[in-house]
């Protein structure tokens, strides 16, 4: 990642400056949203990946698409999908399901997945596609690569029953 400095300092100002340069690619929704608010700490529902290319008739060039489904600390659920994607790089290794506490000790979480978000970077990649690094809690890693991206809200997929 290019502008995360350490684990906790970012250069937000340069990043901000990097993705207002992307208006013309990206939705004003993603715009707005990576420059006012951040996924950070969001809880991972799901991540698909869909092959639009069925062999009947014409498909899109790419025709790979990645959806991933968020649950926001703010209580809003959002889907994030990339269409066109050219590169899914994915590491997730649940045996070594560990981040770093404050004191400098690993802790170990188990039974938590792939966990929440905690930090990424929306980048151009070159003219035609873009780039989005995500990494988790758990340390597992995303890395797309990709012609478009779409932000929605949702509605909550969870119903948290309490006794």
């Amino acid at each position: 990642m290019k502008y995360l400095i350490s684990n906790d300092k970012w250069n937000l100002e340069a990043y901000h400056s990097s993705l207002r340069a992307l208006r013309s690619r990206i939705p004003r929704s993603v715009l707005r949203f990576l420059t006012m608010s951040s996924f950070h700490d969001s809880d991972t529902v799901s991540i698909t990946v869909k092959n639009l290319n069925l062999g009947w008739g014409s498909c899109p060039e790419n025709p790979t698409q990645v959806s991933i489904y968020l649950e926001h600390p703010s209580d809003q659920n959002f889907s994030i999908t990339y269409s066109g994607v050219v590169l899914v790089r994915f590491e997730f290794d649940g045996r070594e399901n560990k981040f770093p506490t404050e004191d400098g000790d690993m802790a170990h979480i188990e039974d938590w997945g792939i966990h929440m978000w905690d930090t990424d970077e929306l980048t151009e990649y070159d003219d035609t596609y873009l780039s989005h690094e995500i990494s988790f809690v758990s340390s597992a890693r995303l890395h797309l690569l990709f012609r478009t991206i779409a932000l929605r809200k949702r509605p909550n997929k969870r119903t948290i029953r309490r006794v």
